[in-house]
């Protein structure tokens, strides 16, 4: 029973090892890959994202706003009869 204790422990710590070494080479790899390997956009691109993205989420958010209004009055008068 001690002897199954200790392989326990033992695979235990093995087991935490390995997640630390694993641990260590994905932040790395993380790294090296945002670091090196991407391509970023430039200054004017990204203004020009940038602004594209809050026409999307102005435009969606009066199109779902007025959705939104328009079944508004749809149940009140439904629900008044």
């Amino acid at each position: 029973m001690a002897g199954n204790n200790q392989q326990k422990k033992a695979a235990d710590k093995a087991s935490e090892e390995g997640a630390m070494k694993r641990l260590g080479k994905f932040l790395k790899e993380s790294y090296t890959e945002t670091r090196f390997k991407t391509t970023w956009p430039t200054k004017d691109e990204l203004k020009h994202l940038t602004a594209v993205v809050l026409m999307a989420v102005i435009l969606s958010g009066l199109y779902f706003g007025g959705l939104d209004a328009i079944y508004g009055v749809i149940i009140r008068k439904i629900a008044h009869l």
